[in-house]
């Protein structure tokens, strides 16, 4: 079972004021956390336009780079942004950003983007962002670790109940099997000083509870936490949880059957195989995607 979570969205936002300076009438780009990588090809066509890499300043909220935009502070004429923690389309909404759509290669280059990625940079039909790079968190289930137990064939899990029917029977083994050294999450988990009883049911509600989320949120439905398959899911977590702590080998085993993983793409044309990775809405009931 692969967990594909759409977490990271950075986009390179231009701002509504492009500074020129006036002494040799030439062209003056403020940046902020924007590399080398990205903006390179373009100042090589735009030689008559001169890079200024200010102080970094990190944004860790839509109000804060809202209140520097209304004071007058936000000195930055293109700028890296990420999804996961500012609100880019409350921003777009207020006039902030300069409106890309003019530019007849950047409308291509958005109209050709996987969806998933092409809504983050437009606003009522209008572009206001150029995907740079996407982050995506895997979590992968590894049937080899489990072939050095006796535990049997074991199909993956393609769906969060069946994961959850996994653990159940993981918990029966390791009952009938206390020399156990291979554990569900292992280092995952942390070291052995952050461990404790909440670990494993904490885990499986995040992360059931934010599959929920994205799911509604995806289908365009409200939320309800007291649906009746998801109470159910939520408490099969506690139990099984709790189970886990008592028999698991945790952060004493040899091996862990779970494993996180991070995925980086640089949204160019050599990378856009990654685009591929983009679908991480999940359902409780079906495989993911």
């Amino acid at each position: 079972m692969r967990r594909k979570i759409f977490c990271l969205f950075t986009c390179l936002i231009i701002s509504t004021a492009i500074c020129l300076a006036a002494a040799d009438a030439e062209t003056i780009l403020k940046l902020n956390g924007i590399s080398e990588t990205t903006s390179s090809n373009f100042f090589l066509m735009h030689p008559d336009v001169k890079r200024a890499d200010l102080e970094y300043h990190y944004y860790a909220s839509t109000n804060e780079m809202i209140t520097d935009f209304l004071l007058g502070s936000f000195d930055y004429d293109a700028f890296s942004l990420g999804s996961s923690s500012i609100d880019h389309q409350a921003l777009m909404s207020k006039g902030y950003f300069l409106d890309l759509s003019s530019s007849k290669i950047i409308s291509k280059a958005i109209n050709d983007l996987y969806p998933a990625y092409a809504e983050q940079c437009v606003y009522d039909g209008k572009i206001y962002a150029i995907p740079t790079w996407t982050q995506l968190n895997l979590t992968i289930f590894s049937t080899k670790v489990l072939e050095k137990t006796d535990f049997g064939e074991v199909k993956v899990p393609e769906s969060f109940p069946e994961f959850l029917d996994f653990l159940e029977q993981w918990v029966d083994y390791l009952k009938d099997n206390p020399d156990c050294s291979i554990s569900v999450l292992g280092t995952y988990l942390g070291d052995e000083s952050e461990y404790n009883a909440q670990s494993y049911t904490g885990f499986l509600v995040d992360w059931l509870l934010e599959n929920y989320i994205m799911q509604k949120e995806y289908a365009g439905e409200e939320l309800d936490f007291e649906d009746e398959e998801l109470v159910t899911l939520l408490n099969r977590c506690a139990q099984v949880g709790a189970e886990l702590y008592d028999y698991d080998p945790a952060t004493k085993a040899t091996g862990s059957i779970v494993n996180s993983g991070t995925a980086v793409a640089f949204l160019n044309d050599e990378n856009k195989h990654f685009l591929s990775f983009a679908n991480c809405k999940c359902k409780l009931d079906t495989p993911h995607e």
